[in-house]
């Protein structure tokens, strides 16, 4: 992984952890303190989400690993991939089903810019 890449997504996520304290009078409202699961969605996907769900009062969003995972052409009951193969990496870049790097980085700034903190 690209050590810059690397580096600027630690930088984001702590300032983005610190950001949503619950000392910070946005997160006070009981309205903001909800958080929702948009696992196995694409990147682009939450970050189009993250103005209605800022809108509506939530504060984080949890989307799945963002780390490349096991591929490999596996069917069962009409489903390509089941959802735990998400979570066996094989390496920290940062392309996975729901996206590439730069796509990831979108999401985080879109959301970031809702306030609209997120976690995997």
């Amino acid at each position: 992984m690209n050590l810059f890449i690397l580096t600027l997504l630690l930088t984001l996520s702590v300032a983005i952890a610190h950001d949503f304290e619950y000392d910070d009078p946005q997160m006070m409202r009981p309205s903001h303190k909800l958080a929702v699961q948009l696992m196995e969605w694409s990147w682009k996907a939450v970050a189009n989400e993250c103005e209605w769900l800022s809108k509506h009062g939530y504060g984080m969003v949890q989307v799945s690993p963002p780390m490349e995972h096991v591929f490999f052409n596996y069917s069962r009951r009409g489903k390509t991939y089941p959802w735990f193969f998400r979570y066996q990496i094989t390496s920290y870049k940062l392309n996975s089903r729901s996206g590439d790097a730069q796509e990831f980085v979108e999401m985080v700034k879109m959301c970031a810019s809702h306030r609209v903190g997120w976690v995997f």
